[in-house]
């Protein structure tokens, strides 16, 4: 799941361009037929499956996959249209991979206090 997450944040950075077009434009009218899925119900649909394996395996908790799949997509969408447009400064390839695997950690394993002993 992590692979997914940096590979995406990954493409708003190298392909600017094409990632506004393909997630921060409003649709087409070519592109919004029942039959046409969309680049957003592509990924949530790619995104729900590999949460639903991650949960049979146990790896994460059980919760309704989609919603699960939203925040993480938010939280991923955010950082990257942050990184993609220079808001955190230049970053190479290291740097960026560690931090959208350190902020795709917060989220899926927690921010609480840890409890006292």
């Amino acid at each position: 799941m992590k692979q997914q997450v940096v590979a995406y944040a990954r493409f708003a950075v190298q392909r600017p361009g094409h990632y506004q077009v393909m997630f921060l434009s409003e649709p087409g009218a070519e592109t919004t037929g029942a039959s046409v899925p969309s680049a957003f119900q592509s990924l949530v649909d790619m995104m729900v499956g590999t949460i639903e394996e991650a949960q049979r395996a146990g790896v994460i908790k059980t919760a309704p996959a989609l919603e699960i799949a939203l925040s993480l997509w938010s939280l991923v969408h955010g950082l990257s249209t942050a990184v993609a447009s220079n808001r955190l400064g230049p970053l190479d390839d290291p740097v960026l991979e560690a931090i959208v695997s350190r902020v795709t950690d917060h989220l899926l394993y927690g921010i609480g206090r840890p409890e006292s002993s």
